[in-house]
């Protein structure tokens, strides 16, 4: 890739106009460019459906016997875990927690390892819940 870098002789710019609308699906042709706005929680939730059993898992996430605990640590996940636990499985609303991404994860550390998630991991000790899971801060880690 750095070599092929090095024989990079020209760029173009394209200016980008400020009223674009971020927050609307569907693409805006600019002349120069095409900018695309995706829903990447509707795609990823189409996408793990086609991994698990989602009727299954519903089964037994929306049982509500059966306690769930998702952290999402303020991480960009949180959209995420409550598209798919709350929307999708029937998980209750409060049983996923830190779910607003924050630009400083809202004073909790990104990384939901042993330390970090101390609440999870002794919460998840007393029995108080049968499944938790935490997601890291830029979702690449469950």
């Amino acid at each position: 890739m750095y070599e092929l870098s090095k024989e990079i002789s020209e760029y173009k710019m394209c200016k980008i106009p400020d009223n674009i609308d971020y927050h609307t699906v569907g693409t805006t042709d600019l002349g120069c460019t095409v900018v695309e706005i995706i829903d990447c929680v509707a795609d990823y939730t189409e996408l793990m459906k086609g991994v698990f059993d989602f009727p299954l898992l519903k089964g037994l996430i929306s049982d509500p016997s059966f306690k769930t605990r998702i952290d999402c640590f303020n991480g960009v996940t949180g959209p995420f875990g409550k598209a798919i636990f709350i929307d999708e499985l029937g998980a209750t609303p409060e049983s996923v927690v830190h779910s607003t991404p924050l630009p400083d994860f809202g004073g909790l550390h990104p990384d939901p390892n042993l330390t970090y998630a101390k609440d999870l991991v002794e919460e998840m000790g007393k029995g108080t819940y049968d499944f938790g899971c935490a997601y890291d801060g830029d979702g690449v880690s469950i």
